[in-house]
């Protein structure tokens, strides 16, 4: 069972296909949508102590107020999108606390448009993997910011360890 530190339970995520004009029946949600592909999802009434506690995702969670309030809560200091989830699981580690997956807690994610990587909140994430590398010493959504490199709308300054922003490229 959890450990003596701080204890966080969440609950598997599922993407839900785009939904007609009715919108979604609940009673079909378990047969529309699959588990996200990178977390585990147990089976009901499953427990399992996650390894990764970068996997944890504000989307879908539970803990007690005093756990919550030892850990600080959420850093305002991450204005915007990104990184904020990231830094609340390195305190979770830091404190030795655990993250469990609770099957049968299963939460489901709305369809809505998206671009990967997130070119809309670039300025913010590329402020907050900042933020969050100054703290805990590596950049955390490395996939976003890998793809903003790709993209040339960001670079990963060599002399500082900043990433910073930068103009497209003209075709």
């Amino acid at each position: 069972g959890p450990g003596p530190g701080p204890t966080v339970w969440a609950g598997t995520v599922a993407y839900l296909p785009p939904s007609g004009p009715e919108g979604y029946d609940p009673a079909t949600l378990d047969g529309l949508a699959d588990p996200h592909p990178a977390r585990p999802a147990p089976l009901p009434g499953q427990r399992v102590r996650a390894g990764d506690l970068r996997l944890f995702w504000s989307l879908s969670f539970a803990m007690t107020t005093a756990d919550f309030a030892a850990l600080g809560g959420f850093d305002e200091a991450y204005v915007g999108y990104g990184g904020e989830d990231t830094d609340f699981a390195m305190r979770l580690r830091a404190a030795g606390g655990s993250l469990w997956w609770l099957g049968g807690a299963a939460a489901y994610h709305q369809h809505h448009p998206t671009q990967n990587p997130p070119v809309q909140h670039r300025s913010d994430i590329v402020r907050n993997a900042n933020l969050f590398a100054q703290r805990w010493g590596w950049h955390p959504m490395e996939g976003w910011l890998a793809g903003f490199a790709d993209a040339g709308l960001a670079r990963l300054d060599p002399a500082s360890g900043c990433w910073m922003l930068t103009e497209p490229e003209e075709a």
